[in-house]
């Protein structure tokens, strides 16, 4: 059965890791990773899949102060994809 969902996404920065398997992500749907009242949420249409998360993954998403950084994201299998990030603090 062929599928436009990618096995693997992984969002890295220079401190930190995060890396998904077996995402229900489509073409046309957006991973969002966010902060929701300081709790980690990665989400697609609204649904929650933290789950996906592989146990090596960080705890979070992290940036270092006062520096330009390189966020990236990496994708397998026929995944399109962009990037779009904001951060407050250390947090991306």
């Amino acid at each position: 059965c062929a599928t436009d969902a990618p096995e693997e996404v992984t969002i890295a920065t220079p401190l930190s890791r995060i890396t998904f398997r077996d995402l229900p992500l489509h073409a046309g749907q957006e991973l969002v990773i966010s902060h929701e009242s300081g709790t980690l949420t990665a989400t697609i249409d609204g649904a929650d899949v933290l789950s996906h998360r592989t146990p090596e993954s960080s705890d979070d998403l992290l940036l270092p102060c006062g520096q330009t950084s390189t966020v990236t994201l990496t994708a397998d299998g026929a995944a399109a994809s962009g990037c779009i990030s904001s951060a407050r603090g250390r947090w991306l």
